[in-house]
């Protein structure tokens, strides 16, 4: 599980790794509010992530990569 900022981080890496473009905050943030990417777990005022929030994210990059809709 992972809190926010080193989701953000891990995402990215990964993103990186595959060649891909990575991921603004507000545009993860817009991507889990519009249903695209799960709710992440939450306590309290913090929100945790873990690796299928991860794997969806990067999938919707490769997406996006080859042209299909996200």
């Amino acid at each position: 599980m992972y809190n926010f900022p080193h989701y953000l981080d891990k995402l990215n890496t990964e993103l990186t790794k595959e060649g891909l473009e990575p991921m603004s905050k507000r545009l993860v943030q817009h991507y889990v509010h519009s249903g695209v990417i799960p709710k992440p777990q939450r306590k309290g005022r913090f929100s945790y992530y873990d690796d299928q929030h991860i794997a969806t994210a990067v999938q919707l990059r490769q997406h996006q990569k080859m042209g299909l809709p996200s």
